[in-house]
């Protein structure tokens, strides 16, 4: 098999465990975000004209994450699953804030 192919197959074997996480999480943000995550990896080739778009989509949705992440490990401490949806809502915060930070570089580049 070529690195093209192996590459979707890795693409699709990810999509399916992300998918697992949107349905855990229930979160109409956590699937936008997926999605973006999803056709950023599917075509890396973003236009720099178009980074601060994502840029700050990215950046906002790391704050909300951030915020239910905080939610879960204090005031939701004790509703059902509290802990693994803390953990998953800060790994997204952290992971989208990122790649924010990945896309200036582009913006930056592309200027």
């Amino acid at each position: 098999m070529s690195t093209k192919e192996d590459n979707i197959l890795q693409i699709l074997s990810d999509t399916v465990e992300l998918s697992e996480v949107n349905e855990f999480l229930a979160d109409e943000r956590v699937e936008r975000a997926l999605l973006k995550l999803t056709s950023m990896l599917a075509n890396p080739e973003l236009s720099p004209n178009k980074a601060p778009r994502h840029i700050l989509e990215c950046q906002a949705l790391s704050a909300e994450f951030a915020i239910k992440a905080t939610y879960y490990a204090g005031i939701g401490k004790n509703e059902p699953m509290a802990r693994e949806k803390k953990n998953l809502y800060y790994t997204l915060k952290e992971n989208f804030s990122l790649l924010s930070d990945a896309l200036k570089y582009l913006a930056k580049a592309g200027m």
